[in-house]
């Protein structure tokens, strides 16, 4: 993956300083260059930013806002800064006014970028093999003729629905289930074979196949009816039928493994660089016991805290790496491997939160800590791939089964804890959370067939 910082002027440049893992600065953007996964950052025309997005790339837009004056100039960082400058992600592409195909065509094109090479391969095989199959089975019950009338009454059917004719596409879809019929019998006819089901003389599929041929097209009609009504119940009662549960604890049980992500210093913008700095620099000089505590034990009077420590607690109660200790305190005694994951943006704090690890590694015990990234924490294929690796991490490295491994979802943004709560779904795995007081709940969620009472 590459990333491109686009701009021709030296503020810019020095305010995205440190904001991008090693970007390319470029003038000029040759699009060509742009590959799926990609990030292209900075200012760009419309029509490029829309091709950066068509061949599967990420383009943020330098958004901050300007009095008219200023439009043109040269501003320094502090000027982009006390103006707001951020770098906002947008999804552009064309929207064609002249022409039902062009706009088709646009959206597959982006569709594809989106893909990529691979999944693109296994769906085009994918759709062969079932149209070969069927023109096959077609040619074999049918005949050449009826092989041919399908093939064609297909091609009338997607090109209708792309020119907009629902109507006339509803017709030809139907015209084609009608030319299928003794394909999708002769399918399910081979089937039956190939496992050796009823298929005696005198059973079910020698009775039909010697069936006259009405006959058998009224059974394939049939069986294809039943498929589809199958289908619409399903689809109806999917709700019913398939059901998601996130079940919470206030237990814990400690894991030899954590997986947690880490938090960007800076904050958005890098406004909060400064304060969280002289906040880590505090809770460096603070114990675990302490730095492990929610608010409301902090605040409570009647625990055995120092009140230097109490002040130095209520100082730094927004320092976003308190929340890895508290996720780490109910594993301690147990833990062993600290995985963290880091984004585009905290790679460069990873040092920093080792040391102080490090620092506190007399009340933690033995801890081997790894870094697993960077990864894209506003993009949720990234943020797979990262716990994935995590996973494998914790399994070859590590040496721990699956049920010895625990994700904490505090870091980062809400598509973090989305991503790690999914990654968890039907798997020996749960997941923990520390909200804004610093309380530590644990969560094991689930995808089941639902309950009919």
């Amino acid at each position: 993956m590459t990333t491109y910082f686009v701009s021709r002027h030296a503020g810019s440049l020095a305010w995205i300083a440190g904001k991008l893992p090693q970007p390319q600065h470029v003038t000029h953007l040759d699009v060509a260059a742009v590959r799926r996964g990609d990030v292209v950052a900075g200012t760009l025309p419309v029509h490029l930013a829309a091709e950066v997005c068509r061949r599967g790339g990420r383009f943020y837009h330098l958004a901050l806002d300007t009095r008219p004056d200023e439009r043109g100039a040269e501003l320094s960082a502090e000027a982009l800064e006390a103006r707001g400058a951020g770098l906002v992600r947008y999804e552009v592409r064309e929207v064609a006014e002249d022409g039902r195909w062009r706009r088709f065509s646009t959206k597959a094109a982006m569709a594809a970028g989106r893909l990529g090479g691979a999944d693109l391969v296994f769906l085009g095989v994918l759709a062969t093999v079932v149209l070969v199959m069927m023109e096959v089975a077609l040619v074999k019950a049918a005949g050449i003729t009826a092989a041919v009338a399908l093939a064609v009454v297909v091609g009338l059917a997607v090109a209708l629905f792309v020119c907009g004719r629902r109507f006339l596409f509803g017709i030809f879809v139907v015209s084609g289930l009608v030319l299928a019929q003794a394909g999708l019998f002769e399918l399910v006819k081979t089937v039956v074979v190939a496992v050796a089901v009823v298929n005696e003389a005198g059973g079910l599929t020698d009775v039909v196949w010697r069936a006259p041929a009405g006959e058998r097209l009224l059974f394939a009609g049939a069986v294809f009816c039943v498929v589809v009504a199958l289908g619409y119940i399903v689809y109806k009662w999917r709700h019913t039928l398939i059901h998601t549960a996130v079940r919470r604890s206030d237990r814990i049980a400690a894991k030899p493994v954590l997986i947690m992500g880490l938090s960007d210093l800076a904050g958005e913008g890098g406004r909060n660089l400064v304060s969280n700095l002289k906040s880590l620099e505090t809770a460096r000089s603070l114990p675990l016991s302490a730095l492990a505590l929610t608010e409301d034990e902090v605040k409570d009077e009647k625990r055995p805290l120092s009140e230097d420590d109490r002040g130095k607690l209520t100082a730094i109660a927004r320092f976003p790496w308190q929340q890895n200790l508290r996720a780490m305190k109910p594993h301690l005694g147990v833990l062993r491997h600290l995985i963290v994951i880091t984004s585009h943006q905290s790679h460069d704090n990873f040092p920093d939160f080792r040391s102080w690890i490090d620092d506190l590694r007399m009340e933690i015990g033995p801890l081997k800590v790894h870094e697993v990234g960077p990864a894209d924490f506003e993009d949720y294929d990234d943020l797979v791939q990262a716990f994935g690796s995590a996973l494998r991490l914790s399994g070859d490295e590590c040496g721990a089964r699956l049920e010895e491994v625990c994700l904490d979802a505090t870091a980062g943004l809400k598509i973090f804890s989305m991503t790690a709560a999914i990654v968890t779904l039907n798997k020996s795995l749960v997941f923990t959370y520390v909200n804004n007081r610093g309380k530590v709940r644990a969560y094991d969620a689930s995808v089941a067939l639902g309950e009919f009472s």
